[in-house]
């Protein structure tokens, strides 16, 4: 069954969703503000945001200076590819036949190649994002929590779809009984709390076991577009 995650779905996620630790406001020089926001992926010459808003793709170069000292264009490879690819070929343009090393292709394709790897890297990363969030709101129940572990397989771009990538990977969900609705989970951290020779690792591990309820793996495919504005992902369970 075919699930569209739209923008209205993707801020509901997000108001359930805890906010990862370390987060901030981010202010560009372009005037847009995102509050409680981190970084959650890069590639070469973007950063993908996560707000309490959403996802959002920003060109590094935009970036307020401190955080263009963290995360640096990939300058190294893409000069590289650029200077081979600006060198005389002496060779057919088009793929040619090589008695000793096969077939041969044009080095001026490397340059679109290095880009179409970079974004194949962002899909993967805010797919695997955006695929959390659609799980985590997605299969929310009342009295309840659920944490989302999600592994992309691969990423292809779909043709005649610019900015359109289809991916495949499985989701392995974790239910558990939330605290706030169940009051003899706080009963339980209460009487641990007063367990001075516990320490708060042990605590936490014996409250997740006693809310754990079951797991559940799903596989999935889905479509993400609008890499390089506000991402979307369209979710189909196999």
């Amino acid at each position: 069954m075919n699930a569209r995650f739209l923008a209205v779905v993707l801020l509901c996620a997000w108001v359930v969703m805890p906010l990862p630790a370390g987060a901030e406001t981010i202010a560009l020089p372009d005037g847009r503000v995102f509050e409680n926001a981190t970084v959650a992926s890069q590639s070469g010459t973007r950063v993908v945001i996560r707000h309490e808003g959403g996802l959002v793709s920003i060109e590094k170069e935009k970036l307020p200076d401190n955080l263009k000292a963290q995360y640096p264009t990939f300058e190294d490879r893409p000069a590289v590819v650029r200077a081979e690819a600006a060198k005389p070929v002496r060779r057919a343009p088009t793929v040619a036949a090589s008695a000793d090393r096969g077939p041969v292709r044009d080095s001026s394709a490397a340059p679109a190649e290095f880009a179409m790897e970079q974004d194949r890297t962002q899909a993967l990363s805010v797919g695997t994002s955006l695929a959390e969030s659609y799980f985590r709101s997605r299969h929310a129940t009342p009295g309840g929590r659920v944490n989302v572990t999600v592994r992309m397989d691969s990423a292809e771009a779909v043709t005649g779809w610019p900015d359109r990538w289809r991916v495949r990977g499985s989701a392995v969900l974790y239910h558990y009984r939330d605290e706030l609705m169940n009051p003899e989970i706080s009963q339980l951290r209460e009487r641990l709390g007063r367990d001075k020779t516990l320490s708060a690792k042990e605590i936490r591990r014996r409250i997740e076991a006693a809310s754990y309820l079951r797991s559940e793996t799903l596989q999935f495919e889905a479509y993400v577009s609008k890499l390089h504005g506000t991402p979307e992902i369209d979710v189909s369970i196999r």
